[in-house]
């Protein structure tokens, strides 16, 4: 296939000219393009940070925190009623505090049946 008169180069050039036009980018054929870039690789790569990020956060994130805000809830609201009247302000204030995520993060089951 190589010719001995026909430098290496020379013989790609002439390979890759026949195949898709032009060596140079620029003037190639439509259909022997290159259309991975690093543009679209970073792109790729963001893509799949994010719908990672997005299962995370539904699948385990966001119901471990319901569950657990939840718990801290009724937690803190019991021992408001039922200790030491010197830490029932303080354990109102925690159970207030988690009566914040407990109200907007319903269970997984609640979204299951909506």
């Amino acid at each position: 296939m190589f010719s001995q008169e026909i430098s290496y180069n020379e013989e790609r050039v002439n390979i890759s000219s026949h195949l898709g036009g032009s060596h140079d980018p620029a003037s190639r054929y439509p259909f022997n393009t290159v259309l991975i870039t690093n543009d679209l690789l970073l792109h790729v790569y963001h893509k799949l940070f994010d719908n990672g990020l997005k299962y995370y956060e539904e699948q385990i994130a966001r119901p471990t925190i319901a569950t657990l805000s939840e718990k801290l809830y009724k937690q803190y609201l019991a021992f408001s009623n039922d200790r030491d009247q010197n830490y029932a302000e303080i354990y109102q204030f925690l159970a207030a505090y988690w009566a914040i995520p407990h109200i907007f993060l319903p269970s997984n089951q609640k979204l299951m049946d909506l």
